[in-house]
């Protein structure tokens, strides 16, 4: 007489063959991550928004932005471990849905550790979700601005986060509670080193801005020069004058932004003046996903396409 299989046998031999799968796929198609000892960061293919990730050689997190849609999930799917469902630093440029919407869903969906925000208030939908998305989650929440009381030796007072040291240099007061009438004038931008490498997330920044960044940043305890540039406002022609440009200095520019989008980014004036600069330019509609490899002294730049 045969024996009857036990039902415990089959549902482990299944799960056995379900591992071997997914083993077998993730060998295939690893994450996109290089040295351990390096910054790795990514600016995601979101479309017309900006959403970029950071993950540095401790294994901390940091994502800047979250885009127009649910699209920065599929985005992290592809570039995190699977089974990695937490962001420990998330920082919010302002309050515009092309920033904002995709933070909503990595909320939701990620345990998030901390959000960093300007504290400028706005009164549309994806605002309040994202207020209610925050205590939901119970998570930390801290408003950040250049604060040039807190500088010392070096300003803007730098942030350790794992092995990076970030600094904020916008906006340049605490807009808690300031419902500014452009969202962009509480705009938070970061730069973030390591090593003698950095980069610069800008978010939305315009020319008055830069400016005001400018006058504020003053050497030797100040300083704007970064390694890679993100082009401020997806390349608009408010934003990049040729002075701030100059100040920053970066050896690369990263742009992300959407494909065929209705604004025209970015504009031609924009290429110009980095083609001009002999900066190389990295963008998100002809590029899609890109990726920078950072090491102390030393950096790299690929892309999907």
């Amino acid at each position: 007489m045969n024996k009857k299989k036990s039902p415990l046998r089959f549902t482990l031999l299944f799960f056995c063959i379900i591992l071997a799968s997914w083993w077998s796929f993730s060998s295939l198609n690893p994450p996109e991550s290089s040295s351990s000892s390096n910054l790795e960061a990514w600016v995601l293919d979101v479309g017309q928004g900006e959403s970029v990730l950071l993950k540095d050689p401790s294994g901390k997190t940091l994502l800047f932005d979250g885009g127009p849609d649910d699209s920065v999930l599929n985005q992290l799917g592809e570039v995190l471990p699977p089974f990695d469902r937490t962001i420990d630093l998330a920082i919010l440029s302002h309050n515009h849905s092309d920033h904002i919407r995709g933070l909503i869903s990595v909320l939701e969906r990620y345990d998030v550790k901390e959000v960093w925000i300007s504290g400028a208030i706005h009164t549309t939908n994806d605002y309040q979700h994202f207020l209610e998305a925050i205590k939901d989650n119970h998570t930390p929440t801290k408003v950040v601005f250049f604060d040039k009381t807190a500088c010392k030796a070096i300003c803007p007072k730098p942030t350790p986060f794992g092995n990076l040291l970030l600094q904020v240099y916008h906006p340049m007061e605490n807009m808690t509670g300031q419902r500014p009438n452009d969202q962009h004038d509480a705009t938070v931008s970061v730069k973030v080193s390591y090593g003698q490498e950095s980069l610069f997330l800008t978010g939305d920044l315009n020319e008055g801005h830069e400016t005001d960044m400018m006058k504020a940043c003053q050497p030797p305890t100040c300083s704007l020069a970064a390694t890679i540039l993100q082009v401020p406002h997806h390349g608009s022609d408010t934003g990049l004058s040729e002075a701030f440009l100059e100040a920053v200095h970066p050896s690369s520019a990263v742009i992300p932004v959407g494909l065929h989008n209705k604004f025209k980014h970015p504009r031609q004036i924009i290429l110009d003046r980095l083609t001009t600069a002999q900066i190389p330019i990295y963008r998100t509609d002809l590029q899609s996903r890109i990726h920078m490899s950072i090491g102390q002294d030393a950096y790299s730049i690929t892309t999907e396409k």
